[in-house]
């Protein structure tokens, strides 16, 4: 008899002895090399003949491949009989047990609320519970990097994971007992800004007052992940349209926060700039589909 070493596959053992045995011989112990036996838990276990003289139990396979025995004994005094049974456990894949399926994750990016489906289909009648994790995000269900859930009559089950705001690789590790799983990887995207608010503190500056400009990035659906870039370029036009850098940015090298804010300053310090003409600042950042979403706002300068 051949079965697979999936350490949870059932199968049971019968023992027949004459009905009219002495009392002597009405207790059988079983006995198996591998897995356990399902009425305790344990690699031997006794059972007492009905009247017909039979006994059987539930073995639990083991999970390493290979021969192992069954062995019945009766006799609690000389003579003693035994019989043993030879089987053999199979190397299992866990593609025979579990397949799981991820789904809608060809446009999936990291907005905070997107969701990736984990659908969970299992070959096995002996698993009723399947557990999952994930490097990153939160299940619908528990709202933690972890979760489980029964499987319905045909041994399936899906998990809701709500993608966070990182976007990076999220590695989901699908597992029942005993062990096996499968790990299943994908890719999150950036979510870029679909509209933009600026905001300047002050609409004057002066070389020795600087300016913070506050930048929001937003979206229709969820949030723009953290760590987007935003440019800003702060500038003066000349008469004949040429335009010329002046003063200079600091605050922006991390990217926006969890809030989608991004703060920047603007210091008027650069010799170059010209009192009589506006500054502007350029404030640009990248669209999913990679065009420019970009706002200027205007500064007047003023001698500090």
């Amino acid at each position: 008899m051949k079965m697979d070493a999936d350490g949870m596959r059932k199968f049971t053992v019968t023992a027949i002895l004459p009905a009219d045995a002495s009392d002597d011989y009405k207790t059988v112990t079983f006995t198996t090399g591998s897995g356990k036996f399902d009425v305790n838990g344990k690699e031997s276990a006794d059972r007492q003949i009905d009247t017909e003289g039979k006994t059987q139990l539930l073995v639990i396979v083991g999970d390493v491949a290979g021969k192992f025995s069954i062995t019945a004994s009766i006799g609690s005094k000389d003579p003693k009989y035994s019989v043993s049974k030879q089987f053999r456990l199979l190397p299992v894949s866990s593609a025979n047990i579990i397949a799981v399926m991820l789904t809608d994750t060809t446009s999936i990016r990291a907005d905070g609320v997107s969701l990736i489906n984990v659908n969970v289909d299992l070959n096995h009648t002996a698993v009723s519970v399947v557990d999952v994790s994930s490097s990153e995000g939160v299940f619908v269900g528990s709202n933690k990097a972890t979760d489980e859930s029964n499987v319905d009559q045909e041994g399936k089950t899906t998990f809701q994971l709500r993608v966070g705001k990182n976007p990076t690789q999220y590695v989901i590790v699908t597992s029942i007992t005993n062990g096996i799983k499968v790990i299943k990887k994908v890719s999150v995207a950036r979510a870029y800004a679909e509209s933009m608010i600026t905001e300047a503190e002050s609409l004057k500056v002066t070389s020795d007052a600087p300016v913070n400009i506050s930048v929001f990035l937003k979206r229709a659906k969820g949030a723009v992940s953290i760590g987007t870039d935003v440019l800003f370029e702060p500038y003066q036009q000349d008469v004949d349209g040429t335009q010329k850098s002046v003063g200079r940015i600091t605050g922006t090298s991390a990217g926006t926060g969890e809030d989608g804010k991004i703060q920047a300053t603007f210091h008027a310090d650069s010799e170059n700039i010209d009192s009589s003409r506006p500054i502007r600042v350029r404030i640009s950042t990248t669209k999913d589909d990679g065009s420019t979403l970009s706002q200027v706002i205007e500064l007047t300068f003023k001698e500090g």
